[in-house]
């Protein structure tokens, strides 16, 4: 159902898959772009805290 409504899709589809893995279609793109912005605001909000961008791959 997911992959039918474009929320989520098999990760390398192209290329055989990979198990496990999946990316985000064009609908689900939308909403966890939208669910990280709602998220964001509500601690931004609060006035205390701040926004840092770190790397994903660390030692």
């Amino acid at each position: 159902m997911l992959r039918q409504r474009g929320i989520l899709l098999p990760a390398f589809d192209l290329y055989g898959g990979a198990k496990g893995l999946y990316d985000f279609g064009p609908i689900g793109g939308r909403l966890r772009s939208r669910m990280n912005q709602v998220w964001l605001d509500h601690w931004l909000a609060l006035g205390h805290l701040t926004e840092i961008s770190c790397p994903t791959v660390t030692p």
